[in-house]
């Protein structure tokens, strides 16, 4: 499956999910029932292996997706947010420059002239009312261990229990910015100094699985089970599913919350 397939198979589910939930909770008086948590999905080979749900609060997005990014071992992140978004204009270069401004140097003096904007801002706004010029969106990110970022907007409208979904925004790549893509990069960054290590455990814990027989799928199961139930304990992280079960082996898929394994349908 190609990478523009698999944002797409990603967004189809990440809109169904939203739909289901508008037509749920559409008419409770607190909105927010209508709203899908954030999550990372991990994915190895082309295959969805991992499903990390973040907590509440402006930080738990980024740090969801950089745990998941250095500990997972997987080639690729998706991100996937319910969020609100406002249009700025970005600073552009004036026709006498000489030297053009780098991505970084506009992104700060974006800030500089726009200090309102922190975490949460958008989301506070909205809740108490203050909604000119902000609307809702599902976005979509991908961020590979090597290569460019992909990262898809798609609007929407909610009405009670009615959601109309508006145009599909692909954000250029050159416009990529913000804590989000720096907590990925960084993630990524990070991941390379310490795979060494990681693999070398990794060798030592197959190498004494398999002297007890353990399959290589079997090996791989108990150690990617192990990797969700520690990412389920670090900060930002709610929930993590890991969906690389054997069933002809009578190994299911596996879900934790804080180092425990748990039933999602019954959490």
């Amino acid at each position: 499956m190609s990478v523009e397939a698999r944002l797409s198979v990603i967004a189809e589910i990440a809109r169904r999910m939203k739909t289901d939930n508008v037509l749920q909770f559409g008419d409770d008086p607190d909105e927010s029932k209508a709203d899908i948590m954030g999550f990372c999905v991990g994915v190895r080979d082309g295959k969805q292996l991992f499903l990390a749900y973040h907590g509440p609060g402006p930080l738990s997005a980024r740090e969801c997706i950089y745990w998941s990014a250095l500990f997972l071992s997987c080639d690729e992140i998706f991100s996937v947010a319910d969020a609100r978004y406002k249009s700025y204009e970005m600073p552009v270069d004036g026709p006498d420059v000489l030297v053009p401004k780098s991505p970084e140097q506009r992104e700060e003096e974006f800030y500089r002239r726009h200090p309102e904007v922190v975490p949460g801002a958008l989301g506070e706004a909205w809740e108490s009312g203050e909604r000119e010029g902000i609307k809702e969106c599902l976005q979509i990110s991908r961020y590979p261990r090597v290569g460019t970022p992909t990262i898809a907007t798609y609007a929407y409208e909610r009405v009670g229990r009615k959601i109309v979904w508006g145009h599909v925004m692909n954000n250029p790549l050159e416009s990529h910015s913000g804590a989000i893509d720096d907590y990925a990069k960084e993630a990524f960054r990070k991941r390379k100094e310490i795979q060494p290590e990681i693999d070398e455990a990794l060798r030592q814990v197959h190498a004494d699985m398999a002297k007890q027989d353990f399959s290589a799928a079997e090996r791989k199961y108990w150690t990617d089970r192990g990797m969700a139930k520690h990412l389920s304990t670090r900060s930002g992280i709610f929930l993590v599913a890991y969906m690389g079960g054997i069933p002809n082996k009578g190994l299911p898929d596996v879900s934790f919350k804080d180092g425990e394994e748990i039933d999602p349908n019954t959490l």
